[in-house]
């Protein structure tokens, strides 16, 4: 609707439907700023930043194309389309060098198997990739675990997503069907 670009600082200021696409990323928003020349920016209003396989959404985005670094704000969603996942919260950072995406604020992940999905939801994810590159999601506090044939809680959790498997610790319980289990520690495996 309205673009606005200064040339000192080579950078765009749009007020209006937006759509931007940069090498392997494409941007839709309503507000914001784009500095061409150090491929930073800010977007509000409905944010979308597509690059790859990963689709960052929130109310506002800052976003450095060049690190890959991104910082989300209220209503936001982390997307792996390759891994079948979706983080979302009020809160989140995404480090794309590292893999490293970390949510706070009703954070909630759901897996999405075949024919059913795991959510699990804490007050804080994280995601920190083995020497493999492989996602092993850390969950931290008051975890709640629902799946339509299970259910947990614990104090903290790890979901080695290769390995479909779930470590619960500090005070794990699962329930399954009229089934009951805790311990010390529970390990999950989801395959079969």
């Amino acid at each position: 609707d309205t673009l606005k670009y200064s040339g000192a600082s080579e950078t765009a200021y749009f007020h209006g439907p937006t759509r931007i696409v940069a090498d392997d990323a494409l941007i839709l928003c309503t507000r914001g700023w784009y500095n061409t020349r150090t491929d930073q920016c800010q977007f509000s209003e409905g944010a979308t930043i597509r690059n790859g396989s990963t689709v960052l959404q929130g109310d506002s985005v800052f976003y450095n194309a060049a690190t890959g670094y991104g910082e989300l704000f209220c209503n936001i969603s982390i997307r792996d389309t390759t891994g079948n996942y979706i983080v979302s919260g009020d809160y989140g950072w995404l480090d794309e060098a590292s893999g490293k995406p970390l949510v706070t604020e009703r954070a909630l992940m759901t897996q999405i198997f075949d024919e059913d999905s795991l959510f699990l939801r804490a007050d804080t994810l994280l995601n920190l990739p083995d020497s493999a590159g492989n996602n092993r999601i850390r969950a931290y506090h008051d975890v709640r675990i629902f799946k339509t044939d299970l259910q947990g809680v614990c104090d903290s959790l790890i979901f080695e997503e290769h390995l479909e498997r779930l470590t619960l610790l500090k005070g794990p319980v699962m329930w399954s069907e009229k089934s009951q289990i805790s311990g010390d520690t529970l390990i999950l495996t989801l395959q079969d």
